[in-house]
């Protein structure tokens, strides 16, 4: 951080204004790469707790950014493949054979929301460490 010698009021308040813009671009540059790698960290958190039947599920997860209007992004990870299945798997359904109420249910697999409590902790952990 360099030394400035500022004379008066209006130059103090002109010096001040650059120093927070400057940190604040410094600032949202890190956050947008720590959101950048929690989104490629949700997809390898995804894929591992994913249930692996054939593979083509747990190979379908993806994400990508998307603006949030203005000032933001945020990052969407979702399953390209077998997008219908997602809240099937994680919240389990009653099964139908050809149009009746088989009476079973599938469990619930939940992979999603464990996926994304850990994510949350990656993207905590690394603005703690800066």
């Amino acid at each position: 951080m360099e030394t400035k010698t500022v004379d008066g009021a209006v130059e103090l308040h002109a010096e001040m204004e650059r120093y927070v813009e400057e940190f604040a671009g410094k600032a949202r540059a890190d956050v947008v790469e720590i959101v950048k790698d929690a989104g490629r960290f949700a997809v390898k958190a995804v894929r591992a707790k994913s249930p692996k039947r054939t593979g083509r599920y747990a190979r379908g997860w993806a994400w990508s950014e998307e603006d949030a209007g203005g000032t933001g992004f945020y990052i969407r990870v979702h399953n390209k493949l077998k997008p219908h299945l997602t809240h099937l798997i994680e919240n389990g359904y009653r099964q139908f054979f050809m149009g009746r109420d088989t009476g079973k249910r599938k469990p619930a697999r939940p992979h999603i929301a464990p996926a994304a409590d850990e994510t949350e902790e990656y993207i905590m952990q690394r603005v703690r460490r800066g």
